[in-house]
């Protein structure tokens, strides 16, 4: 690695310890607990899926200590599961899995001696533009340029210190599989909150049902080691920020270019379509004039392309937009409307959750007059699920 990364990788694992926001425990998703629970006992523990709690997860009673053999070291080599295909028709979908590439065994966890306590329980159409050639038009729309950006500039900083924040959690969570012993203890919550712990081989689907929360911790039994982290995840809550260029309005025939910065905060149903809700802002400066594009709304996003490490999709957003422009001895210019905007994004997968982000695009807002083109904008950023 070069030093760069090495030393951006350092300051995502600081801020993680310094929060001290991961626990000891691993969920056991549902789907993939109850697919454990159909399998013969003895492969159970080949390949779990597992992923991070974090504090503020409620976390299971300890289990009694290791009553089982210890487990044999980890093979050089474990081939873990990645899935290629889903199969969308199928209610819940389906999906398939291949065991390629081979992800290196490793941060096996020391078993733990010290027996614990018992189980307990617990567009513009329809728009115009309106400049302002009077006097007091004019006094009504100076300094808007000035303090729309100042108020936009405060709310990218604080996007970006929570977005640091949350990459460093979840740079240093754990979400893949482990490797477990056949009898390894699971931690089965039921809806009323209560705790059951037994052995990982005395799964049953009746008990899955009525379970609502599973967990793992692998410093209990003979241990248990991480054996590879997943693909790039997407399902769940989403938080993404990208910067570069920005446009907007002049007046109603011409475009200003300069800078752009755009915060959006979501959800993904599936892992391939989400929705989140945007704001950006643009800001520059054009042959003596300033001008100033806030929008905000709401955006739908396409992932269903996937290469190696990259993903490919698209986006289309529809919202509100401010627009201002000041100076160059022109009326001043503001303007409230309808935007829409249409292009292509990619991703390039960093961890389970976290993927660095290229758009390119049109945005379709203020006054539209006769040689105003479509201002596009090139942006990069990051994305943390």
């Amino acid at each position: 690695m070069r030093a760069g990364t090495l030393k951006a990788v350092a300051m995502l694992s600081a801020v993680s310890t310094l929060c001290g926001c991961l626990a000891n425990s691993y969920e056991v998703p549902r789907g993939d607990l109850l697919a454990l629970a159909s399998m013969p006992a003895a492969e159970r523990g080949r390949a779990v899926r597992a992923v991070q709690n974090t504090v503020f997860a409620d976390e299971p009673p300890f289990a009694p200590g290791p009553q089982q053999d210890p487990m044999p070291p980890a093979p050089a080599n474990v081939y873990v599961p990645r899935p290629v295909g889903i199969f969308w028709h199928h209610h819940p979908p389906v999906v398939v899995y291949d065991s390629w590439p081979p992800a290196r065994a490793r941060r096996p966890v020391a078993v733990s001696t010290t027996p614990g306590p018992s189980v307990s329980s617990g567009g513009t159409a329809g728009t115009t533009a309106r400049p302002f050639g009077s006097s007091a038009g004019s006094s009504s729309s100076s300094g808007n340029v000035s303090s729309s950006k100042g108020a936009a500039a405060a709310v990218i900083i604080a996007a970006a210190l929570v977005l640091f924040v949350v990459a460093g959690i979840e740079g240093s969570r754990y979400d893949g599989w482990v490797a477990l012993h056949p009898d390894h203890p699971i931690h089965l919550r039921d809806r009323a909150g209560n705790w059951q712990t037994l052995p990982l081989s005395a799964l049953e689907p009746g008990t899955v049902e009525l379970a609502d929360e599973a967990a793992v911790r692998l410093s209990e039994g003979a241990g248990g080691t991480e054996i590879g982290r997943a693909p790039l995840w997407r399902e769940g809550w989403t938080l993404r920020m990208h910067g570069g260029g920005g446009g907007g309005a002049l007046d109603a025939a011409r475009n200003g270019s300069g800078v752009g910065f755009d915060v959006q905060l979501g959800k993904y149903m599936t892992q391939w379509l989400g929705f989140v809700g945007h704001l950006g802002f643009a800001w520059g400066k054009t042959a003596d004039r300033d001008f100033f594009a806030g929008r905000y709304g709401l955006e739908a996003q396409f992932m269903p392309l996937r290469a190696w490490r990259l993903h490919a999709g698209g986006y289309a957003g529809l919202g509100l937009a401010n627009v201002y422009a000041e100076g160059g001895g022109a009326p001043d210019l503001s303007w409230d409307g309808l935007w829409t905007s249409l292009g292509a994004m990619a991703e390039l997968e960093l961890a389970t959750r976290i993927s660095a982000l290229v758009r390119w695009g049109g945005i379709w807002d203020g006054p539209q007059g006769a040689g105003r083109d479509t201002p596009t904008a090139l942006t990069v950023g990051l994305g943390v699920y």
